[in-house]
């Protein structure tokens, strides 16, 4: 539970500080730089604190891969802060941990009964909901808002690749989790960051690349403290707790970017925290 919590606030201050280095650098930058300062912190942490690595070559090859589905994870997260609406966006992306759960329960054995599974249900159908505003939704999927369909991309994927990444973590410690993935991240994003490298500023402000490495100290804290929980073989009870992360966006958007999501779309947030609230009880 406290780590959940922990991966929630680092989730949570990461998305936020994206969504501003977004709008300032884009998103192309900003999750180069990030997904870069957070090897780094990786790597000292798992020197300082004398970590084993605990990987065979079969995990080794996974965990690297599973970087690569986590890259295109950030991608779609990214560029979907950048476009917004944060209030919206965060929420969708924070039902991953539906997912995720599901594939605990089919694949690593652990039990979805009672609450967890109503939880999952709110959290998936509020999803769903956030993602378009109903006036328009007759209007077709152009109606959306232009950061909703990069959201449910990035949903999709961290589902998979976070669901990966906690059950490797029992295997091999959150180390050498944590580690090989985020080295298989920075090599895709790498491969993204040269091919879109039009798209990135010339003269970036240091101020902007400080938010941006920021970003990447966030996400890493958070990362460090899903793989501890979920190293204890708890993976649905952190993973649902570690969803909360959601409320720190939300906020920002809501009294910073002063957004104004439809009455609709504000239901689907709540029963996205509501179902949140249910997994983690």
């Amino acid at each position: 539970m406290l780590a959940g919590l922990f991966t929630a606030l680092g989730w949570g201050t990461a998305d936020f500080a994206a969504a501003l280095s977004g709008r300032r650098i884009g998103s192309v930058l900003t999750v180069g730089i990030s997904q870069a300062v957070g090897l780094v912190v990786i790597v000292v942490a798992f020197v300082a604190t004398g970590q084993g690595f605990g990987a065979d070559g079969f995990q080794t090859a996974v965990l690297l891969l599973n970087g690569g589905l986590a890259a295109a994870a950030y991608i779609c997260l990214y560029r979907g802060l950048e476009l917004g609406p944060v209030a919206l966006v965060s929420p969708i992306v924070g039902a991953y941990a539906a997912i995720t759960i599901l594939l605990a329960v089919v694949f690593a054995g652990e039990s979805l009964l009672g609450l967890a599974l109503l939880g999952t249900a709110l959290t998936l159908a509020g999803a769903v909901l956030a993602s378009t505003d109903l006036k328009v939704a007759r209007g077709g999927i152009h109606m959306m808002h232009a950061g909703v369909p990069w959201a449910i991309g990035a949903m999709a994927i961290f589902g998979v690749a976070t669901f990966i990444t906690g059950l490797m973590a029992g295997d091999v410690g959150w180390g050498s989790a944590t580690l090989l993935s985020r080295a298989g991240n920075c090599f895709f994003v790498a491969l993204l960051v040269f091919r879109m490298r039009g798209q990135v500023p010339r003269n970036p402000a240091l101020t902007s690349l400080a938010l941006a490495s920021f970003v990447g100290i966030a996400d890493v804290g958070g990362i460090i403290a899903y793989t501890l929980g979920t190293q204890g073989g708890n993976l649905s009870i952190t993973t649902a707790v570690s969803a909360s992360f959601i409320l720190i966006p939300v906020v920002g958007g809501l009294v910073f970017f002063k957004e104004r999501p439809a009455a609709s779309q504000l239901v689907g947030v709540a029963l996205v925290g509501g179902g949140l609230v249910l997994l983690g009880l």
